[in-house]
């Protein structure tokens, strides 16, 4: 299986969500490295919510039909809304194939450059090189959704994701 077929296989399974800095697309110029000086964690409260990564906590009811990249985004800012953490502009994490007409868009480039938090102010990567490799820390315990709920992995029932 190819790395976009086992992304492909990542999506219809589950989402995960989080902000871009800037309210839109990051370019492929930007940095791959997170801010070394990122702190462990964050304390929560503020003016803005400290939340910048949840798992999904539920799917839109259409399957793997999310409406595209903008309603797995608007999915995403409604949940983060729900739970008060709708100050971010929050971008599914999903990759799409190019077409005839359009060009295919990287989730790696859609997302920020980092860090990211999550629901709890636990940082689970500085920067988009520590997120996509074996250093990140999503573990079963702090990849969570935007509720704090835990996500169903390997060992439950129903296992809602294989890779938890």
């Amino acid at each position: 299986m190819t790395v976009h077929g086992k992304l492909a296989l990542l999506v219809l399974m589950l989402t995960a969500c989080g902000p871009n800095d800037r309210g839109q697309p990051a370019t492929s110029s930007a940095p791959a490295t997170g801010t070394p000086s990122a702190p462990e964690s964050l304390p929560m409260g503020g003016a803005k919510s400290v939340l910048s990564f949840f798992i999904t906590g539920r799917g839109v009811g259409r399957g793997g039909d999310l409406g595209g990249l903008a309603g797995a985004d608007a999915h995403c800012q409604a949940l983060a809304k729900a739970e008060g953490s709708g100050d971010h502009t929050w971008r599914a994490y999903l990759s799409t194939t190019a077409t005839a007409t359009e060009a295919a868009v990287n989730a790696r480039e859609r997302i920020g450059k980092g860090p990211w938090y999550n629901a709890e102010g636990y940082r689970i990567a500085t920067g988009l090189d520590q997120l996509h490799s074996g250093e990140n820390r999503i573990t079963k315990e702090n990849g969570v959704t935007e509720r704090l709920d835990p996500v169903n992995g390997v060992g439950d029932t129903p296992n809602m994701h294989d890779i938890l």
